[in-house]
């Protein structure tokens, strides 16, 4: 009878190692497959941001991206970015003097992770800031040198969480600047009171 208990133990115990041994492994397996496939959707990200014109830069320690596109009128596909996968841990989008409209905006709005957006030297509106409001992730804003105006403000003012706000070379008026610094304390707020619009 010890003998049967003795060799029930040792099967009990081979059982627990075995399941022990091939759950490591399915975990090592799951994490292999899923370090493979962000691999692989890294590298399509990159390849198809890159066809549009545009640069990729990943931080390792962060997990965040950089997509850069300011490199001069013409040189990105604005064309194609309805059409750009969507980019987990995207941070910072730098689109300053492309050919990006209002249109355009609404994609970028469900960027929910983006913390600085350059859309200075655009030709947005407006009508294109509305779809910004949804950004609470933002910390960076430069909207430098574009159409808006002070309807605007309170979209800009609702930002809560931004840390640098550039609306100078803008329609938006000193009076709205004002609106906006107080609605925005904590940010810093380049204007129209200090800079005001160019006249040709």
């Amino acid at each position: 009878m010890r003998q049967f208990f003795l060799k029930f133990a040792q099967l009990r115990w081979s059982l627990r190692t075995q399941f022990a041994i091939t759950t490591l492994f399915c975990v090592m397996i799951f994490f292999v497959i899923r370090a493979g496939l962000q691999y692989y959707q890294q590298n399509r990200l990159v390849s198809e941001w890159q066809k549009a014109g545009a640069i990729v830069i990943f931080d390792d320690d962060t997990d965040e991206v950089t997509l850069i596109a300011d490199m001069g009128p013409g040189r990105f596909k604005v064309d194609r970015l309805q059409n750009l996968p969507k980019t987990p841990h995207l941070s910072h989008l730098l689109l300053s003097e492309t050919s990006i409209n209002d249109d355009d905006l609404d994609w970028i709005g469900s960027l929910n992770s983006l913390e600085s957006l350059a859309l200075n030297d655009t030709s947005i509106s407006d009508q294109g800031v509305l779809h910004l409001r949804d950004l609470t992730s933002l910390r960076h804003l430069h909207l430098s040198n574009t159409s808006i105006t002070d309807a605007s403000v309170t979209v800009l003012g609702g930002l809560v969480d931004l840390k640098e706000l550039d609306i100078s070379g803008t329609l938006i008026t000193p009076q709205g600047q004002q609106l906006i610094e107080r609605m925005l304390p904590q940010a810093d707020v380049i204007g129209t009171a200090t800079n005001p619009i160019k006249t040709e």
